[in-house]
């Protein structure tokens, strides 16, 4: 069995191809991925059908257009930019963009490493559109570990200028005073100690899976992708369905990929707003979903709509943010992968 698998994994490897046609072409998939990731009625997150302290989907749909424009306008210098310089012009267009709030910091930090590597790619090689799995991921890794402390400085800036939620003692940890970003001194520290953004996120994965994702090379997203992501798209074509079809179920599969990634680790943002204790649980609600088959039979539904009506009755402290940026990540990779129409 586990031979197997690993073959299975080795073959997903050897044939799958990322497709970098333009610069434009990934920048537009990042767009693409966010608003089908909103759109969609999954459970605590804002979407057309559930708003939270006054922030509308249209909202989200505003901020995140507001990302497209600047980057289209920026391509020339997107494959030289550095990585804390990118994070923080985007976050810097978030929080001019009405309602001037934190909607996407988590989404920019997990997907920022992605489409800078897209970019940095397709510069070395112009006329080239498709690049090997790993290829990209290697690029991945390169691009986080080639940054410097003004990109540790930046990035930390950003995050604070953004305000999210339980940055201060999150999920009721302790943050080092040396790594406090909130410490006035702490840029004047990163220079002196050479603070790298690995060693900055080091200390928060404990409580983070973004950070977690920085320091190990995505192995998240690139499981997701080979073993469920993949499952399901290959099933798909398999049973005689074209793309279109497959895009037409989309909903279905992003809530179903959602309560089962909810289900599998603690939400982040849940965490840090609250405690791990309150994230177990909710993840503990989600596991009963699961059980249940899901979306897939009534028992699971029902509990579901139960689910969704007790996190959305939260007022926000129960929103499973972090979930929701996984679930842009993967499907910006999905669109990269040519798993779904343009």
């Amino acid at each position: 069995m586990r031979f197997q698998r690993f073959l299975s994994n080795r073959l997903f490897i050897l044939s799958q191809n990322f497709n970098f046609e333009s610069f434009q072409s990934v920048i537009l998939s990042w767009k693409y991925a966010n608003k089908l990731e909103f759109s969609t009625n999954k459970p605590g997150n804002i979407s057309p059908w559930h708003s939270t302290n006054k922030i509308t989907f249209q909202d989200y749909v505003n901020v995140n257009n507001a990302i497209n424009e600047y980057l289209l306008s920026h391509m020339s210098s997107l494959s030289s930019i550095y990585l804390g310089k990118f994070i923080w012009e985007i976050v810097n267009v978030m929080m001019k963009t009405p309602p001037h709030q934190n909607l996407l910091l988590g989404n920019i930090l997990l997907i920022s490493p992605l489409i800078l590597s897209a970019f940095r790619l397709k510069h070395k090689s112009p006329t080239k559109t498709k690049f090997k799995f790993n290829c990209f991921w290697n690029e991945v890794k390169e691009t986080i570990l080639k940054t410097t402390e003004q990109d540790t400085i930046l990035v930390a800036d950003a995050i604070k200028r953004a305000s999210p939620g339980g940055l201060i003692n999150p999920g009721g940890n302790d943050v080092p005073e040396k790594f406090n970003i909130l410490n006035p001194e702490f840029p004047s520290y990163v220079n002196k100690n050479k603070i790298h953004l690995i060693d900055l996120f080091q200390k928060s994965m404990n409580y983070d899976l973004i950070s977690r994702e920085w320091v190990f090379g995505y192995q998240i997203c690139q499981f997701w992708l080979k073993n469920y992501f993949y499952s399901i798209y290959n099933d798909s074509l398999k049973k005689g369905r074209s793309k279109n079809e497959i895009n037409l179920n989309t909903s279905f599969i992003i809530q179903q990929l959602f309560i089962k990634f909810l289900a599998t680790y603690p939400d982040s943002l849940i965490l840090r707003k609250n405690s791990l204790i309150i994230a177990n649980n909710v993840q503990k609600r989600a596991q009963k979903i699961i059980h249940e088959g899901g979306l897939l039979l009534d028992s699971g539904k029902v509990l579901y709509q139960n689910f969704s009506q007790w996190l959305n009755s939260s007022n926000g402290k129960l929103n499973p943010g972090t979930t929701a940026d996984f679930i842009a990540a993967l499907l910006f990779l999905a669109y990269l992968l040519d798993w779904f129409p343009s």
